[in-house]
């Protein structure tokens, strides 16, 4: 089973300076919530800082860069100097400087860098701190327009760990014209039984008892997965959506990838001239696993197969299938990379 949001930091990285101690004694420090344990420290939200990231800009054509900074502060304010932050992107999104993503805050907190963009879509940029599960930003990145002929994709460059993002395809964007051009997948979003979020999204595969004793019946939350598409609508003609579909390598951890039959999107109309609608609708189900309590497991709807409890990551490409109020039929492609494991949820 994986568990999560768990992080306990030695005391030798505290004398850093985002802490409020100046020390590493065996008893606390007046004034400092958190709990010294004979030189562990014990990291919270009251006793580390935070971190800024501020791009220039949120919104570039593909093969156009942008520069960026980043602030990191104490609990009171101040910046924090020569402190190491390191930042990565989704595939799609290129850091160029610093050429390893990562770099030291300057004497006033405060570092700066240089990030493009390889492809269409809407990427995930993010920098963080050596302290603290929690001392992470995200900032969402879209990239427009088709791949200039010639261009590299800003070879060499840093990033692109954190997954695929919502990768669109490589056509230009007519806005006001009456084709299928200027209708985009702007974002790919999972809900969990837990709820959505800015990382990358994770499916919990396996229902466990959260009595480890096993001695009483107390089932981890578990059910079915939902995702959410924003479709923008840059024409002058509305836009209906009825069904999606979606495809992952390997689904089965042997190889084999698997593509869902059509599923119903509850019926949406997009607006034209720069209307941006929101739908959802099922994406992976729950199913038995067992004939003992507790014993849950997820399933892609219409497979043969439940997933496997410790699959992994996989980078999905989802379809939206739909029609323009002139008859033409509108599919738009985008990808998003999910997690697949057996999450502690208890």
């Amino acid at each position: 089973m994986v568990r999560r949001n768990i992080f306990i930091g030695v005391c030798a990285v505290a004398v850093i300076g985002l802490l409020a101690s100046t020390g590493c004694g065996g008893g606390g420090t007046d004034g400092d919530s958190g709990t010294d344990f004979g030189g562990i420290f014990v990291a919270s939200d009251s006793t580390v800082g935070k971190i800024e990231v501020q791009p220039n800009s949120s919104t570039l054509a593909v093969g156009a860069t942008t520069g960026f900074s980043v602030q990191v502060s104490n609990q009171s304010g101040a910046g924090v100097p020569n402190i190491q932050v390191a930042c990565d992107s989704e595939s799609g999104l290129a850091i160029i400087e610093p050429a390893d993503g990562n770099e030291l805050t300057d004497g006033s907190g405060f570092m700066s860098g240089t990030i493009g963009c390889r492809l269409p879509g809407s990427f995930q940029f993010a920098c963080r701190l050596p302290i603290g599960t929690n001392l992470r930003e995200f900032e969402t990145i879209i990239c427009t327009g088709g791949i200039p002929a010639g261009f590299d994709g800003f070879a060499g460059a840093a990033g692109g760990s954190l997954g695929g993002g919502v990768q669109t395809p490589s056509g230009g964007s007519n806005a006001g014209g009456s084709g299928v051009d200027g209708i985009e997948l702007t974002s790919i979003n999972v809900v969990t039984e837990f709820g959505s979020s800015s990382f990358t999204p994770e499916i919990d595969t396996t229902q466990v008892n959260c009595d480890d004793t096993g001695e009483e019946q107390d089932c981890e939350a578990f059910s079915d997965d939902v995702v959410q598409f924003s479709i923008q609508n840059n024409t002058n003609q509305s836009v209906r959506f009825t069904s999606y579909n979606y495809t992952v390598p390997n689904a089965d951890g042997a190889g084999s990838s698997f593509t869902s039959v059509s599923l119903s999107l509850n019926s949406v109309l997009v607006a034209p001239g720069g209307g941006e609608t929101g739908v959802q609708a099922l994406f992976i189900e729950i199913r038995s696993g067992g004939s003992g309590a507790c014993s849950l497991q997820k399933r892609f709807p219409d497979a043969s197969f439940n997933i496997p409890g410790d699959l992994g990551f996989r980078n999905i490409t989802f379809r939206l299938n739909g029609e323009t109020e002139g008859g033409d039929s509108v599919t738009l492609v985008g990808r998003a990379t999910v997690s697949f494991d057996n999450f502690d949820n208890c």
